[in-house]
């Protein structure tokens, strides 16, 4: 069993409260809190340690907004790093509000990304997921749209004029009910903004968990992102929506789409998350999903044991075992309430 993905978390903190996320209950059930620079170097050293994590795709984002992070920047950099000393194919990913993505931070960021191994895919997710600045005040639970924005921009800017590769930028827009009607000008927007540039970027929909060495046309890919919804009334409606938008712009990357579409039929019987992702909190605690606020799925603890004993525990066997047979749904109320 070769785990691929790998979430961790600077901190379970956000400064955005959007209505689609679970902060809410976070901050209800967790401390909020920044992790040790020294413990997440740790994390990171035991992670790359590991014989069951091998095509590695490390996120830097669970919980909370990671470029909060006061030493971010640092952490960054020491992941470079260890994945300069490690033979094994690599991705590193990092979602956003954009918020503290200022002009200093984006220099800094950028300077880091010049020094990486070459072989290293870096990407950005910029989790925009409104346009007009009423939505994104209804969305994201503030009026930051236009820093947001601009700091996309500015980082952007300097990705184009530093000329770094093996980087995507995702500029992520969320299909609901209350942003559906201003898609398509989100779209116009970034492709007459790239337009400065002779830059035609690329359209998306939906995720792809698959590590991917971007070439010079697909490093900037505008992203419609199906939201995840727990209740299904909801969350069909928001599937009718994006396919509706999906058919207007069905005229590039076909292949992605029959690769979804096949993902999301396997999903529907059989959750692959216990098997495919790894998640690590600020704590230590190891979980088997992304979505485990309230750690029913958690099988150890990384500072108390190696990476590869947890994952081959009692209770992460068990668990697994659930899923596989089909009673993931009927043992924990994560999967009840999940919005895959």
């Amino acid at each position: 069993m070769n785990y691929f993905k790998i979430i961790t978390e600077l901190t379970s903190f956000c400064n955005f409260n959007c209505k689609y996320c679970y902060q809410d209950e976070i901050r209800k059930n967790l401390k909020l809190k920044f992790i040790d620079k020294e413990k997440y170097k740790n994390i990171i050293s035991k992670l790359f340690s590991s014989k069951m994590i091998k095509s590695r795709c490390l996120l830097l984002t669970w919980r909370g907004e990671a470029l909060l992070h006061p030493d971010f920047r640092e952490l960054l950099a020491f992941v470079f790093q260890k994945d300069s000393e490690s033979s094994d194919p690599s991705f590193v990913g990092i979602n956003t509000n954009c918020f503290a993505l200022d002009d200093k931070l984006s220099s800094k960021i950028v300077l880091d990304l010049q020094k990486k191994d070459e072989s290293c895919v870096f990407e950005m997710v910029f989790s925009l997921d409104a346009f007009e600045r009423n939505s994104f005040k209804l969305l994201k639970g503030c009026d930051e749209r236009e820093r947001v924005y601009e700091n996309v921009k500015i980082f952007t800017k300097k990705l184009l004029k530093n000329d770094i590769r093996n980087t995507v930028l995702r500029y992520q827009y969320l299909i609901n009910r209350e942003s559906y009607s201003e898609a398509e000008q989100f779209y116009d927007f970034w492709k007459k903004w790239f337009e400065n540039f002779g830059i035609i970027p690329s359209l998306y929909f939906d995720y792809q968990d698959k590590i991917d060495i971007p070439d010079s046309d697909d490093r900037f890919r505008i992203f419609f992102h199906r939201t995840d919804i727990s209740d299904s009334t909801e969350k069909n409606y928001a599937d009718d929506l994006h396919n509706q938008l999906r058919t207007k712009y069905d005229n590039s990357n076909d292949d992605s789409f029959s690769i979804l579409e096949d993902e999301i039929q396997n999903r529907q019987s059989f959750c692959q998350e216990p098997f495919e992702t790894v998640s690590v909190g600020i704590d230590g605690k190891v979980s088997l999903c992304c979505k485990d606020i309230y750690e029913e799925l958690i099988i150890g603890n990384v500072f108390q044991d190696e990476i590869d004993d947890i994952l081959m525990s009692e209770k992460a066997v068990e668990i697994r075992k659930n899923f596989q047979q089909g009673k993931a749904c009927e043992k924990y109320e994560l999967c009840r309430n999940c919005g895959k």
